[in-house]
């Protein structure tokens, strides 16, 4: 009964630090959606809204050649094109590829739901990385509420802010938790696996993720020269 009620407390516990995390990211709802229509918070907000839009006119195809920058000449945008398929993804699932204003709403939504997911992964991450069995509920609850209120975090994600700095974020909780499990002495080609599409997802999306997974490298590279050997199966 107690092991029970104690799951039940820590369900309850979590669902409200993602209620949170909610709440503090659509605060600015207001000054996004008006009649109808969708004002991204920045000029880079639009900038990602406008080429998310082109994007979901010949989806997943994205398009190399900018006209509007560099202006009368036009550019080439040097990121990768996954933060714009992320972005048109769920308008192209809700089949709103042919009306822009339903289009922008759905579009301005997802660095909200990005930002959740930021949560989610923190307590996870917090929950791998806390030594102390016993304590690692409360750690991940703890380290989810501060992920749910720091301001930086909760303005980077809110409603409007359609912008790649939370998926940012996002890469770097994932990359974290990637490193903080390491291979199963039985299966260790799920964490190749795992890391192999971690990278193929997070650089495909942001091409700053290479600093993270250069990091990430000179950590395995730490751990394989001074952790002890695990021991080898018969």
């Amino acid at each position: 009964m107690t092991d029970r009620f104690t799951r039940w407390t820590l369900r309850a516990g979590a669902l409200f630090v993602i209620a949170l995390a909610a709440w503090s990211r659509a605060t600015l709802r207001a000054a996004v959606f008006i009649d109808g229509e969708t004002y991204p918070l920045d000029t880079d907000c639009h900038y990602h809204l406008r080429r998310a839009l082109r994007t979901l006119e010949h989806f997943p195809h994205v398009p190399v050649r900018d006209p509007w920058i560099n202006w009368p000449d036009g550019a080439t945008p040097t990121w990768g094109p996954g933060f714009d398929q992320l972005l048109a993804l769920p308008a192209w699932l809700a089949g709103a590829a042919g009306d822009i204003a339903r289009a922008s709403r759905i579009i301005a939504w997802v660095p909200f739901v990005l930002g959740l997911l930021v949560v989610v992964a923190t307590m996870y991450l917090a929950r791998a990385l806390d030594p102390d069995e016993g304590d690692r509920d409360a750690t991940a609850l703890a380290a989810g509420a501060f992920a749910a209120t720091l301001p930086i975090s909760a303005l980077t994600s809110t409603a409007g802010r359609i912008d790649h700095h939370v998926f940012e974020a996002l890469t770097t909780a994932l990359v974290a938790l990637w490193l903080a499990r390491p291979p199963a002495l039985r299966a260790p080609w799920r964490f190749e696996a795992a890391g192999a599409l971690a990278v193929l997802f997070t650089v495909h999306t942001f091409t700053g993720t290479l600093l993270q997974w250069g990091l990430a490298a000179a950590a395995l590279a730490a751990r394989s020269l001074f952790d002890e050997a695990p021991p080898r199966s018969p």
